[in-house]
């Protein structure tokens, strides 16, 4: 055979092999396609951040590309902000906090207006660009694609793939695919936006709804804030007799004193509690005893059933185990069950009673239940007591229940409602207890 030929054969040998080769990872990236499709469609939206940077991983491993970075609109003077990326090793990550008009106004300009922008190296941007060379003389890459990041028409944020060996041209197809990629992101963070808006809310509505209650106990805390002033009050008066009387006794004045600052001290943790009750910011989560959250709660408890004059009793079960979760939160769940619990007794009812108890009643769970001997659960709203604005209230808000769902399901738990079968009705919800090692 001559040289020749065999320098063709092998010309060809190698023409199939790249083509083949080609082909496997068109194939392999397109069911990569589907596989982060499907996986983003179902990812929680709390854990979105996450997913984007692992699948940014798989698209950049997937390809012959070494960083891709996803930037999220910040604001007209920022332009947009780099919050996911992923390189390979060996590659320079981006500096922190890096906004996109600082590295170029118009290259931000050019994404804002839904254009993309590519080059093959950084002599093929336009002579003007000083500064968006200097960057990438810096952190590279030699060669990038940006992708406008678009939902209902709007652009949100940007999409960049960088290359770092050399020149390198993109091709059609791998652009076209690149394309796909950014719409999942986009679909991404236009579920991601929708989830924090509707954190959002749902964090105001429980604050609004922890306002609302706090009206409701406005002369209990009142009544609780006055037992502690009215004893420092009369020891403030003693001592005041003491001073201008003709004998005075030194150690009944220090213990009146001593009173005084006790009942003051007593007076000052009612007003903390209140205050921590009613703060608008979330406390953190920690790991909580229901029998201790219930002490807690037992002062303005107990005040406000004995201004609806109803008989009030909580019982917890030693060494429950603990939960995890937002103290304050919690508590507004308790008050809301009970508070509803003392609306129900109709004032004319000769049984006015309130049970407030909690168990570990499963192995994994703790539960707290409600129950009380008013009118029960009627017929009318029974299948619709968590959704909002339902209330046989007259200046009820029609909240309380739907906030109480709300914030136990973000802890893991549930919460029930059911009709006695003698009197009254029973709220219960429980939740997921924390495993003794």
């Amino acid at each position: 055979m001559l040289k020749g030929e065999t320098l063709d054969r092998q010309r060809r040998g190698k023409a199939r092999s790249s083509k083949a080769r080609r082909a496997h990872q068109s194939e392999r990236f397109e069911t990569l396609l589907d596989e982060m499709s499907g996986a983003m469609s179902r990812v929680p939206g709390h854990e979105i951040d996450g997913a984007i940077e692992r699948w940014l991983r798989e698209i950049v491993l997937a390809l012959e590309i070494d960083r891709s970075t996803v930037w999220e609109k910040a604001s007209a003077e920022l332009g947009f902000a780099a919050t996911h990326w992923w390189a390979r090793p060996g590659i320079p990550k981006l500096p922190r906090k890096m906004v996109s008009m600082r590295i170029s106004p118009w290259l931000t300009a050019e994404a804002l207006a839904g254009r993309p922008v590519m080059y093959s190296s950084p002599a093929d941007l336009p002579t003007q660009e000083r500064s968006l060379k200097r960057f990438l003389a810096a952190h590279g890459p030699e060669a990038q694609l940006m992708l406008p990041l678009e939902i209902g028409g709007a652009v949100v944020g940007g999409l960049t793939f960088g290359k770092f060996r050399g020149r390198w041209n993109w091709p059609p197809a791998l652009v076209r695919r690149l394309r796909v990629v950014a719409q999942i992101i986009a679909g991404a963070l236009d579920r991601k936006r929708t989830f924090i808006q509707g954190r959002k809310l749902r964090e105001e509505v429980t604050v609004a709804a922890r306002r609302a209650m706090m009206g409701q106990l406005a002369a209990s805390i009142a009544h609780e804030l006055n037992q502690p002033l009215s004893a420092v009050l009369s020891n403030v008066n003693a001592v005041r007799r003491m001073i201008s009387g003709a004998s005075f006794d030194r150690k009944e004045a220090v213990a009146a004193l001593s009173d005084v600052a006790e009942d003051t001290k007593r007076a000052a943790d009612i007003i903390r509690r209140v205050r921590a009750l009613f703060q608008d910011n979330l406390s953190p989560n920690g790991n909580l005893e229901i029998g201790a959250l219930l002490s807690e709660l037992e002062g303005l408890l107990r005040s406000e059933a004995m201004l609806r004059r109803v008989s009030l009793r909580i019982e917890a079960a030693p060494c429950l185990p603990s939960v995890t979760g937002d103290r304050v939160q919690l508590q507004q769940c308790v008050l809301n069950l009970v508070l509803n619990a003392f609306d129900s007794i109709p004032p004319d009812s000769t049984r006015r009673e309130v049970l407030i108890r909690a168990v570990q009643e499963e192995s994994e769970w703790v539960t707290v239940a409600v129950r009380d001997t008013g009118r029960g659960i009627d017929d009318s709203v029974a299948g619709r007591l968590f959704e909002p604005f339902v209330t046989t209230k007259a200046n009820g808000m029609g909240m309380g229940l739907l906030v109480t769902r709300c914030i136990l399901e973000r802890h893991g738990g549930r919460v029930c409602g059911n009709s006695n079968a003698d009197l009254g009705a029973t709220f219960k919800f429980t939740l997921p207890a924390i495993a003794k090692p």
